[in-house]
């Protein structure tokens, strides 16, 4: 799936800003709302390439939530290398009405800037 996700140069190295990227999906009665944050480094997501990766997701199944989070993290920072990334799901069974929020977060080793991240929540 990660083939479907392109990248390009970020045009403003010497700034750091957040780039968001949401979307909701549908697995069988359950409803998840996909929110990325990344601060970038190199590279910048093409926002669309993102909606299609979602949409592949979509067909596959998955056992939890968590495990979503955790691969769309994954292959976000191993194709980005970000300064910093944050996946978030709202989860919502349609049946029971649990709701769950899922966050999973990493950054480069050493890198902070935690007035704009602070922002971010």
């Amino acid at each position: 799936m990660t083939e479907t996700l392109k990248t390009l140069q970020n045009p403003d190295r010497q700034r750091d800003y957040v780039i968001e990227l949401h979307k909701c999906l549908e697995f069988d009665q359950e409803t998840f709302s996909i929110t990325l944050k990344y601060v970038a480094d190199k590279l910048v997501l093409v926002h669309d390439t993102f909606e299609d990766y979602l949409d592949q997701c979509q067909v596959l199944e998955w056992n939890t939530p968590e495990g979503l989070a955790a691969n769309i993290i994954e292959d976000c920072m191993d194709l980005l290398v970000p300064k910093w990334i944050r996946v978030h799901i709202f989860y919502m069974n349609e049946n029971s009405g649990l709701q769950a929020n899922i966050y999973l977060e990493d950054r480069q080793p050493n890198w902070t800037n935690d007035a704009l991240i602070s922002r971010c929540y």
